[in-house]
């Protein structure tokens, strides 16, 4: 299934704000699966994986309750229209969730030490 037509700006938005630092995803108790609550009784959803039965690549998103409950979700295969797109979302979401922007901007602020660095 390709990115329905009433979530692509939603989607296009969240990428976005999201690689400008203004929307933070977090983690979920799922290792694949991060969330962003987008008003104040509704959050979103993205993970990623493998079809067990084509092998295949996807992502899927979804829209629910504070409480959990799926309102509405899609997903993209690999090779369908809109995966690659919704792969960097993902992968952006999960950067996000994971504050590793902060942990790189630390790590060349160490690097910029004059103080040595690892096991003597």
């Amino acid at each position: 299934m390709a990115i329905p037509n009433d979530y692509r700006e939603i989607v296009h938005k969240l990428l976005s704000r999201t690689d400008q630092g203004e929307v933070k995803w977090g983690k979920t108790f799922h290792a694949s699966t991060f969330e962003v609550q987008i008003s104040p009784g509704t959050k979103f959803q993205i993970w990623s994986g493998f079809d067990e039965n084509t092998d295949l690549g996807f992502v899927a998103f979804s829209l629910n309750t504070l409480d959990g409950e799926r309102l509405d979700n899609w997903a993209v295969d690999d090779g369908e229209n809109g995966y690659d797109f919704m792969i960097k979302l993902y992968q952006t979401a999960k950067r996000s969730a994971h504050n590793v922007g902060e942990t790189l901007d630390g790590i060349l602020a160490r690097l910029n030490e004059a103080s040595p660095i690892g096991r003597s």
